[in-house]
């Protein structure tokens, strides 16, 4: 099974699980990086799950379907290392977000952009000569 579907299957997995605790304030808390919590040593679970947990079921649909058509080009490329290309985007994404924004207490990261976002540009890296096609 290639590697871009087991991420989406996390993706969805964990997001559903954000979704499913959306009304309970504390439990949901888990799913946000929170860089003035991050900066005091509390929520670090926040940093690994916000890589995976979405906002809503559309963030979480333009995020695998992101994922789903550039992946499989990193995938070809670079095989099982499109874990860290993954990784390491979001990695980037929060660390500076965590510089920017750790003496603001009211900001909130939730979302796997960061790493889409890596894929995407390693994809068109990879691959320039690629189309790529807009329905609307």
């Amino acid at each position: 099974m290639p590697i871009t579907y087991i991420i989406i299957a996390i993706n969805v997995i964990i997001s559903l699980w954000a979704f499913s605790n959306i009304k309970h304030p504390l439990v949901f808390r888990r799913h946000l990086f929170i860089p003035s919590e991050v900066a005091k040593g509390q929520n670090l679970i926040g940093i690994l799950l916000s890589n995976f947990s979405h906002a809503d079921i559309w963030h979480l649909i333009f995020n695998m379907m992101t994922l789903f058509f550039f992946g499989p080009v990193v995938e070809q490329y670079l095989g099982n290392q499109i874990l860290t290309i993954y990784a390491l985007s979001g990695i980037v994404a929060l660390g500076l977000i965590y510089i920017l924004k750790k003496n603001n207490p009211l900001y909130r990261v939730l979302g796997a952009s960061g790493s889409i976002t890596g894929i995407l540009f390693a994809a068109i890296v990879l691959r320039p000569e690629m189309s790529i096609y807009f329905m609307i």
